[in-house]
């Protein structure tokens, strides 16, 4: 894998970040987020901030490029362009971590180690080598040193801050407040290589029939060091030599999809991160998986709404569908949400499935009210998130592969299987006389869901209040230092809790 000419470079030693820089990045974030009209100006200094102070930020970043149900869609659209590859560091920082992890020789177990990576992230970086033994064709993923500790450093003072003006009421904080404990406790198994390494086993075996390869981990991996064997292959976007070796671009793009709803209706352990360096093609024309770091296990009973839901689907029931997502707590809308307005929405879903056309799709989500106007506010479940990212991911390589590809095609043998299982039989008799029964309350709960009720209205009062705090926090931080200033920030700071507790 190349790196990007535009590849953001970020130093090789990144000292720990001040509390100071983190509170005054928070401080201004709140600041900007509540008074910029301009949110692509909040989105582009976001962007180029968290570039700036590092790896974990960066992690947070990508994490947070996916809550557009949050931070809307001019934010997120600039987070999403924070890439995890960089430049590399030399390769011989990364032998300290060898030496570590292979006790003082790592020499004794690879024969050669080639000190041009082939990529390079945030966290680890990518070689070729040869085991000593064997003399095996293989790729090291290597963490870099004192990466682990960096990390979990910045994130402890990023959440001890930001609960502070969690406090002061500032919903962004408490949105994000929730965004840094989920990426706290996928934090711990993206540092240990082991566990990639027990994924990668685990999709080897279960999905053994599918049309898909995964590099085998080898038994020479530790917690900051995977070793797998070398696959050749070509980038799943290479259009050119897919044709020149004359593979089937509908069937790959098939291929794809399937292997991904399998993974997500019959195993419960997904791959989340598809993007198309991840995604190659072998020299058989079989799809080959990399990378899994970002694994999302989901529980049986999510499983089984997933199952409802993909039906639903199938059968183009918007009122089942949205149902569905309600009843099942997915979707969780606020008290006097217009669920008239959330199906006008998800008629563009449908219609998208069909048509596979993603830029109408996602037009029609940017400029739908319930993403970006505080009047309809959602909170999704960030498992269905993650799978509603999975396949905006790779429902742009399947249109490259294949211009008439869609959805509802591919459903239908997951949707052909649901009539062999008997609980899911029982589960639409039951819905079925349930809808019969609900027919007049319906008409009753669809008349008062036409009422908008504005609840964009806040107090002036507590804006200028939280607008007080933020310019005093910045202030402040700018010269902590100051006696003076110190004197003069903790009574405001004891003024403005006094208020909020009133």
């Amino acid at each position: 894998m190349l790196l990007s000419k535009k590849t953001v470079l970020i130093k090789d030693t990144t000292p720990k970040k001040s509390i100071f820089r983190i509170g005054r990045f928070i401080a201004e974030f709140q600041l900007r987020n509540q008074f910029q009209k301009d949110k692509k100006q909040v989105g582009k200094w976001m962007r180029d901030e968290m570039i700036d102070l590092g790896p974990a930020f960066i992690k947070i970043g990508q994490f947070m490029s996916t809550r557009i149900d949050v931070f809307g869609k001019d934010i997120t659209t600039y987070l999403a362009e924070l890439q995890d590859q960089i430049y590399p560091i030399p390769f011989d920082l990364l032998e300290f971590v060898l030496h570590q992890e292979y006790g003082g020789d790592y020499k004794q177990i690879f024969s050669s180690i080639d000190p041009i990576p082939i990529a390079s992230a945030s966290i680890g970086q990518v070689h070729r080598g040869f085991l000593k033994k064997s003399n095996q064709d293989i790729v090291l993923k290597i963490q870099k040193p004192g990466i682990e500790n960096q990390i979990k450093d910045d994130l402890k003072t990023l959440i001890s801050i930001n609960k502070l003006f969690s406090k002061f009421g500032f919903q962004q904080a408490k949105d994000f407040e929730a965004i840094l404990n989920q990426y706290e406790s996928f934090l711990s198994s993206e540092l240990n290589y082991i566990n990639e390494a027990k994924h990668m086993a685990y999709f080897r075996r279960k999905l053994i029939d599918q049309r898909v390869y995964i590099p085998k981990p080898l038994s020479q991996s530790t917690q900051k060091v995977l070793v797998m064997e070398y696959v050749e292959s070509i980038k799943i976007n290479n259009i050119e030599e897919i044709n020149r070796r004359n593979i089937n671009r509908k069937e790959l793009a098939r291929d794809l999809v399937t292997v991904f709803l399998y993974q997500i209706i019959n195993l419960g352990h997904v791959h989340c991160d598809p993007h198309p360096g991840n995604l190659g093609i072998g020299k058989n024309g079989e799809i080959v998986l990399f990378d899994f770091g970002n694994v999302v296990v989901l529980s049986k009973e999510f499983r089984e709404k997933v199952n409802r839901l993909v039906f639903s689907i199938y059968q183009k029931d918007i009122d089942e569908f949205l149902e569905l997502l309600i009843q099942l707590k997915i979707l969780q809308l606020e008290d006097n949400f217009d669920i008239l307005e959330l199906k006008a929405f998800f008629n563009y879903f449908f219609d998208y499935l069909e048509t596979l056309n993603f830029d109408q799709l996602k037009t029609a989500i940017l400029n739908k009210d319930i993403f970006v106007n505080n009047t309809f506010k959602i909170k999704i479940d960030p498992n269905f998130l993650s799978l509603f990212r999975l396949f905006s991911l790779i429902d742009g390589t399947c249109s490259l592969l294949d211009q008439n590809f869609n959805y509802i095609s591919n459903l239908a043998p997951f949707s052909d299987n649901l009539f062999m299982d008997s609980e899911f039989i029982d589960y639409r008799i039951k819905k079925d006389l349930q809808k019969i029964q609900s027919y007049p309350k319906l008409l009753k709960s669809t008349d008062q869901n036409i009422l908008r009720v504005n609840r964009r209205f806040i107090k002036m009062n507590d804006q200028l209040n939280k607008f007080k705090f933020l310019f005093i926090f910045i202030a402040v931080m700018n010269d902590i230092e100051d006696p003076v200033k110190l004197g003069f920030l903790f009574p405001m700071l004891l003024f403005f809790f006094w208020k909020e507790k009133k």
